[in-house]
């Protein structure tokens, strides 16, 4: 299965499931920008806030949107200022085999000493998305850092869940949409990890969600 992302005429080569294909990406989904997460005005689904996080006078503070300083619950936010696409983190599960045996009864359990972290967002489409739309598959992908400092896909280990992003499909603007994500991690990782959104195109297209 491939994964791919579009931006101006780039061409990425992704691996999925021991399959390398190449794709020339399409037009207008995102650009490389070093300016890092911004909030946005968009906000796809209605949520609480969430207080601001304090901090001492004399120390400061891990710019926003960063893994020392993640995004919390309830937020719009961008990963960077010329991206098309707002999230709001709305909230994870750190032991959700119940709730994805709950879905699909043909569900088994983690490996031994493993969970199943569960993901709930919401992703809107801005009102310059491209007019033949895109599917966020191709734009960027989800992973969970755990507090061991790896990095745990989303993939399909955890089986089929409702509303998941591989089944997002194509969105066209100002569409938007509550999707679910699922990674498996060592249970003792879990703990004081982050949620990680990454676009295929630029280190410094990225942003941080608290985790469990």
């Amino acid at each position: 299965m491939q994964r791919t992302a579009y931006d101006f005429g780039v061409s990425i080569t992704r691996t999925f499931l021991g399959v390398t294909v190449a794709i020339v990406l399409g037009a207008g989904l995102t650009a490389c920008s070093s300016d890092g997460p911004v909030e946005s005005a968009d906000t796809p689904t209605a949520a609480s806030s969430t207080p601001t996080r304090a901090t001492s006078p004399s120390t400061k503070a891990a710019e926003a949107g960063t893994r020392a300083n993640p995004f919390g619950y309830g937020k719009a936010v961008r990963y960077d200022d010329t991206s098309v696409w707002t999230f709001t983190w709305q909230g994870t599960e750190p032991d959700a085999y119940e709730q994805v045996k709950a879905q699909n009864e043909f569900a088994t359990p983690p490996p031994t000493s493993s969970s199943f972290i569960l993901g709930s967002f919401a992703v809107g489409a801005g009102p310059d998305m491209p007019a033949d739309g895109a599917d966020p598959n191709a734009s960027w992908g989800v992973s969970y850092v755990g507090n061991d400092g790896n990095t745990y896909d989303y993939d399909a280990s955890c089986g089929v869940i409702q509303d998941e992003l591989f089944s997002a499909g194509t969105m066209y603007a100002n569409a938007s949409k509550t999707l679910k994500v699922c990674a498996t991690v060592p249970t003792t990782a879990v703990s004081g990890g982050t949620w990680l959104i990454r676009s295929y195109v630029g280190a410094d297209s990225s942003v941080y969600f608290k985790g469990a």
